[in-house]
Parts: structure tokens; sequence; C-alpha cells
């Protein structure tokens, strides 16, 4: 596990974004909090992008607050992702977050990625009432 760490994290370091992004994969898949947090600050797109679909598939729930703050981002594939990412977190905590961010979100796709976390979530909700 060191070793793979070791060598994601070089990947993380490298001017090529495409190996940064896939390096954000391979941090989900790792669990590693530190590396995610850092590539969920890239200053490539898909990279951020690619950061969020991991911490969601990763089940990272402690790091939903960072990935709520992604709901601002720039890029619209960005806050898709985040709303996925946030959907599979299974935390109905970030509802807020999600309507918040619906009531001033333009890019229909986002909107589409929103409305099916916030479903996703309060059937959850609704399940452990």
């Amino acid at each position: 596990r060191d070793l793979a760490l070791e060598a994601v994290y070089k990947a993380l370091y490298s001017a090529d974004e495409r190996y940064r992004s896939i390096a954000a994969q391979l941090l989900g898949g790792l669990k590693d909090k530190k590396g995610l947090l850092k590539t969920l600050q890239d200053d490539d797109s898909r990279v951020r992008k690619n950061s969020a679909l991991a911490i969601g598939a990763a089940g990272l729930s402690d790091l939903a607050s960072a990935l709520t703050l992604k709901l601002n981002d720039p890029d619209w594939r960005v806050r898709a992702a985040v709303a996925e990412g946030l959907k599979r977190l299974k935390n109905p905590d970030v509802i807020g977050s999600l309507q918040a961010r619906h009531r001033v979100e333009s890019h229909p796709v986002v909107l589409g990625s929103i409305e099916h976390a916030l479903l996703s979530l309060s059937k959850l909700l609704n399940q452990s009432n």
C-alpha cells in the first residue's frame, strides 16, 4: 500500500493533468483523504471532477463538507460530479446544500444531477424515519 501510495502521490505533482486525474481516481480506491482534498482543489476541472466522484465512490462521508463547497465550482462538470459524489455518500446532512445550489443553478445537466441526488437522499431519509 505504501509503495502504491508513493507512486500515486508522484503522479499528483505531475505537470500533466491526465496523470493527476488518474491519481484522483486511484486515491479514492486507496481512501487517501489528504490526497483527495488536494485533487479537489486542482487547477484542472477534470482532476476536480474525478476527485469528487472518487470521494463519493469511496464513501468518505467525513469529506462531505469539502465536497459541498465544490457545488460552487465554475465548471458545470465538476458541479454535476459533486452532486453525484454527495448522493453516493448517502449523508442526508447535505440536502440543504444541494437545495441551495439547486435554487441558483442554471445548467440543465447539473440541475438533473442535483435533483437525482436530492431524490435519492430524501428516500434514504424517509427510510430512516
